[in-house]
């Protein structure tokens, strides 16, 4: 009795303090973080100090005015009804699997800020930032001055962020919006230590090929820590530097767009470790299965291959949901992530397949996001990276589960086979390809 009681404990002790090899393994993809006092960074460690991606996070959202600029909005319910808060919700609540939840409190009155709108920098009716990080922040810290004078009932400290609508008027009452993370001055955190802040324009919310919770799910990834993955510069667009249309970060007029990125996911602590299939070397074929995001199907959710100190090869089985309903199915998408270059830089660039649109000139007639729509590896397809080659190998029996292939070696070229129906010479035929297989009633000769 004795004997098995000690081979008990000893057996328990193992499963506290030992670690799986699989989360040991895992440990060798955390990219490290160029910057540590950036708060939106594709590296590790995460930062403590955005907004928690964990649990119910309750933002305050308050319309504001000027003196000189008295806003036009009802105080029906309208604004909630066109900033689409409640599908920014079910977004959140689908992506993270129910880790993460966002409990929006829409300020029916208008608050007035005691200064004249052209107080914080003419902004009015421009698609570009021009006002800066001073007077944006100026701008949020008024606003919520004004709004705690005028409710000093309301306890600003119980939410988590704040949004701020600027609703009329020349500063930022047109087509922008700002996120700050950790935001604060030489006074310390916002009114009621609010230091995760959205600014936004009234005019943000109807911009054609815009959709507004697509854009407010955006602007409060950045509260949580994702970076821009679209260019910066002018003409970045149709640059090829960016996810095109998948994820949340990259352009959002005209795309309907996938959710977030795995990779971003799993920074959030919304995909486990144990979904993660990490590989820092390889140096013979590789094979596995993965489940696009909400299915349990298979083991693994993404596959990383760390290519460098700094960089990653990722791989995923993407899916459309939230803003569209629909899915890839049985799709590979490639795609690297690099945590040494700057947001709006590219950190995270896809590893497309070559067809005619994803291999033609860059022209600013073709953005990104046409550029890229195929990108994702159907069934068969594969694409060349570096030494490898990736192969969607998925057959049509294997339902949500997808399997794919990294070939390296003798294995990463194209090899042809030749196949007989039952033995006979006239039903030879020949079947090329990197893994190629004989058709349904054919064998390998």
């Amino acid at each position: 009795m004795k004997s098995k009681i000690a081979i008990t404990i000893a057996a328990l002790l193992m499963s506290i303090f030992s670690v799986p090899a699989f989360a040991n393994h895992v440990n060798d993809c955390y990219l490290p973080v160029k910057d540590p006092n950036n708060h939106q960074r594709v590296g590790w460690p995460r930062d403590p100090d955005v907004l928690s991606s964990m649990g119910e996070q309750k933002i305050i959202v308050i319309p504001v005015d000027f003196p000189d600029a008295v806003s036009n909005i009802d105080n029906n319910g309208d604004l909630e009804r066109r900033m689409q808060l409640r599908n920014v919700s079910i977004f959140y609540d689908v992506v993270s699997s129910g880790l993460f939840s966002t409990k929006f409190e829409v300020i029916k009155n208008v608050t007035r800020i005691n200064n004249l709108s052209k107080t914080y920098g003419g902004m009015a009716e421009q698609d570009a930032w021009k006002n800066g990080d001073f007077n944006s922040h100026a701008l949020t810290r008024d606003a919520l001055l004004a709004f705690q004078y005028a409710n000093p009932s309301v306890d600003l400290s119980q939410f988590d962020a704040a949004i701020i609508v600027v609703t009329s008027g020349e500063s930022l009452s047109g087509r922008i919006a700002v996120a700050s993370s950790n935001d604060v001055d030489a006074f310390g955190l916002l009114p009621g230590g609010i230091h995760n802040s959205i600014l936004v324009g009234i005019g943000a919310l109807s911009v054609v090929d815009v959709h507004p919770g697509r854009m407010f799910v955006h602007e409060i990834n950045h509260l949580l820590g994702i970076p821009d993955l679209y260019l910066y510069e002018a003409d970045g667009f149709w640059q090829g530097k960016s996810p095109g249309p998948f994820g949340q970060q990259g352009y959002i007029r005209g795309v309907p767009a996938s959710d977030s990125l795995a990779y971003n996911r799993w920074l959030r602590g919304w995909v486990p470790d144990e979904r993660i299939l990490c590989y820092s070397k390889i140096d013979e074929s590789k094979s596995f299965t993965l489940s696009p995001r909400g299915s349990t199907a298979g083991r693994y959710e993404m596959v990383i291959y760390r290519i460098s100190e700094n960089s990653a090869l990722i791989l995923e089985s993407p899916k459309e949901l939230g803003f569209g309903s629909k899915t890839f199915p049985r799709t590979i998408l490639a795609y690297t992530v690099d945590s040494s270059i700057n947001p709006g830089e590219g950190p995270i660039r896809l590893v497309a397949k070559k067809d005619p649109i994803t291999t033609a000139p860059l022209s600013p007639d073709l953005p990104d996001w046409v550029r890229y729509k195929t990108a994702a590896l159907k069934t068969g397809e594969f694409v060349q990276f570096g030494p490898f080659v990736i192969v969607n190998t998925t057959k049509a029996s294997t339902g949500s589960m997808v399997s794919a292939s990294i070939l390296a070696g003798k294995d990463a070229s194209i090899k042809t086979i030749k196949c007989s129906k039952n033995k006979a010479i006239s039903t030879i035929l020949k079947v090329t390809g990197y893994l190629p297989s004989c058709p349904t009633g054919y064998k390998k000769m």
